[in-house]
């Protein structure tokens, strides 16, 4: 039996059925004495006449009762005005979460509709009736964003800094906001995790933004700092063209940041050295391919040309900052490069295996399962 239809067996007790005519017929005060287990019965009893605010004297009973009505009336209908953590002479704020909480119960009794369904039932601790309420609370507009609607990044900022949350880089605590791009990152008091906002296609200049990327190419200031180096690695890898100054010799810290590698390369290991670092990286990419090119499964093929475009994409970085002054940027490309080695490995031993005078010839992998084809007709 649910608890739904046991309270509605525990309403025809003559008492308690009793009482609800009295409090129809008018009854503004009446005194029952009953065991604790009953107080969400009777509540949920009255909540079918009008709404009802059930006080208690501690906020676990006040929790103990919110998850007993739930159960009856369902989560929606039932509110929990929890009261602040701190006393009148502290000089502490309650919790945002706790404000959060007691101004949506307060804005859903003042202007009820909207996408939340009727209070029928406000549980709240003693302590939090006694704490003063300021006028006007309830009348508060909350910050809402609704799909497909348009509106400006701007005015959201706006908006959310007017609802008194906090903008910080990074989203931490409730009450903040971040902005990255054309995404906000929110932390409402009354939610559990943060929210991401996307607002990509409501951000005024979007498109021009876009455009200036490959228009305003050279007026970039990162792109403008970084061909400012050239003119410093020129002087320097003059004073020691063929093997440069040695590795790891040009700190940053009292010279200046390079972002490329291969300048940083070339003024610390000067031209040899650069030379020697062009060639890992073709030699790595033409070994993942001749790895591709002898593979006897599809799965092989896949592994080889996934590890050469992963060398591709960390020989193009290496031109956009000083990877090796990163641990984890270096050992990624030495891994891969690893990764080479050993799927060229394995295609040498496959194709050993079958015998290596012969063509590769083609493979077919139909129903998972991969069988020599032979190239004579």
């Amino acid at each position: 039996m649910t608890l739904q239809r046991l309270a509605t067996l525990v309403a025809t007790e003559p008492t308690i059925s009793l009482a609800l005519a009295d409090r129809a017929d008018g009854l503004n005060e009446l005194e029952l004495q009953a065991p604790e287990s009953l107080r969400p019965f009777l509540t949920q009893a009255l909540a079918t006449q009008a709404t009802v605010l059930a006080v208690t004297a501690t906020a676990r009973e006040s929790e103990d009762l919110v998850a007993d009505l739930g159960e009856m009336l369902g989560e929606d209908n039932v509110a929990h005005y929890p009261a602040w953590e701190t006393l009148p002479h502290e000089r502490l704020s309650p919790r945002s979460d706790t404000v959060g909480r007691r101004l949506a119960v307060l804005r859903r009794l003042v202007h009820p509709g909207g996408e939340a369904a009727p209070v029928r039932v406000i549980v709240a601790p003693v302590r939090s009736v006694l704490q003063p309420q300021v006028k006007g609370l309830a009348d508060l507009t909350p910050v809402e964003l609704h799909k497909g609607e348009d509106i400006e990044l701007d005015q959201v900022v706006r908006d959310l800094a007017g609802a008194a949350y906090a903008r910080v880089d990074l989203v931490e605590r409730r009450g903040e906001f971040a902005v990255r791009g054309g995404i906000v990152d929110v932390f409402p008091p009354t939610a559990e995790h943060p929210l991401a906002v996307a607002l990509r296609l409501a951000i005024p200049g979007l498109l021009g933004t876009i455009v200036a990327l490959f228009t305003n190419f050279f007026n970039d200031p990162s792109i403008s700092g970084r061909t400012q180096d050239y003119g410093v690695v020129l002087g320097v890898f003059a004073d020691n063209p063929w093997f440069g100054r040695g590795l790891f010799t040009f700190v940053p810290r009292y010279y200046r940041i390079l972002d490329n590698q291969y300048l940083m390369a070339l003024v610390e290991l000067g031209i040899i050295g650069l030379t020697a670092v062009i060639v890992f990286f073709v030699v790595g990419f033409f070994t993942a391919r001749g790895a591709k090119r002898r593979a006897t499964s599809a799965d092989d093929r896949h592994i080889a040309l996934a590890l050469s475009a992963s060398l591709v994409g960390l020989a193009t970085s290496y031109a956009t900052f000083d990877a090796w002054g990163f641990p984890m940027a270096a050992g990624l490309t030495f891994l891969v490069v690893g990764m080479i080695g050993s799927a060229w490995q394995n295609s040498m031993r496959d194709a050993k295996a079958r015998g290596a005078d012969g063509p590769p010839g083609k493979v077919d992998s139909s129903n998972d399962h991969e069988r020599r084809v032979s190239n004579s007709t």
